[in-house]
């Protein structure tokens, strides 16, 4: 229906980027009339600027999305927040909303759901939180759509909310192997038969990065390690990589 599906850029920031950087990054995908949408973890594109950021603390994550909320706030935008990762914190804090900010909150729709925190993702379980008015709204366009939640996918939910959580997701850095990561992740496949994905799957600044799934035994997960530990370490993995 020549609908633009926009970009899909996945950034690992090593420093933030100024108030200067977003007006530029946004004004290079539309300029005026198009929304900003903050998350903390690769997905799916959209026809916004996506800021796709993996912080390595909390107090830049905040001050990024503190740039993100002032462009929001003078250019008169909705914000399009995707939370689904935010429960996946090792130190069982949740990462910063920007819709916390001042004047955010009326300019933001957060969208969540149970695939990630509850290890779901074939239930199709997910929310959204914003302004009531908004909410009436899509609520209308929902029912017409897809009706409502099937009964037994809330109950499945409801005991998700009473049972533990936990992340399955890694993203390490495997640029010292000397590869690409797509390499890489056909090595480890083929010597250590451990399937990763490779980063540059995500974007072209995912590159350098592979990333594991981690839903399975503790037993199953340190096998896997020892494997790629031992595959990394080989000596045919040193002449792949031009180290020897």
């Amino acid at each position: 229906m020549g609908v633009d599906p926009g970009r899909l850029d996945v950034l690992v920031a090593q420093q933030f980027l100024d108030r200067a950087d977003v007006i530029v990054a946004f004004q290079q995908v539309g300029g005026e009339g198009v929304g900003l949408e903050a998350r903390s973890a690769p997905s799916g594109p959209s026809r916004s600027w996506r800021s796709t950021w993996r912080y390595r603390n909390r107090r830049a994550l905040r001050a990024w999305f503190c740039v993100e909320a002032e462009v929001a706030r003078e250019r008169d935008l909705w914000v399009l927040s995707d939370e689904i990762y935010a429960r996946l914190a090792f130190d069982g804090r949740p990462a910063p909303s920007i819709a916390s900010l001042p004047g955010m909150r009326e300019r933001t729709i957060i969208c969540d759901g149970f695939s990630k925190t509850y290890a779901m993702t074939g239930w199709r379980l997910g929310y959204g939180i914003m302004p009531e008015a908004l909410a009436e709204r899509v609520e209308l366009l929902l029912t017409h759509s897809i009706g409502c939640t099937a009964a037994f996918t809330q109950q499945a939910g409801l005991e998700a909310l009473q049972g533990p959580q936990g992340a399955f997701y890694v993203f390490p850095n495997v640029k010292a192997c000397g590869r690409t990561s797509s390499e890489v992740a056909d090595y480890l496949l083929e010597e250590a038969g451990v399937a990763v994905l490779p980063g540059s799957a995500f974007g072209a600044y995912g590159e350098g990065y592979v990333r594991l799934c981690f839903a399975n035994s503790m037993e199953n997960i340190e096998k896997a390690l020892e494997r790629m530990a031992a595959a990394l370490g080989s000596a045919r993995c040193q002449r792949i990589s031009g180290t020897d």
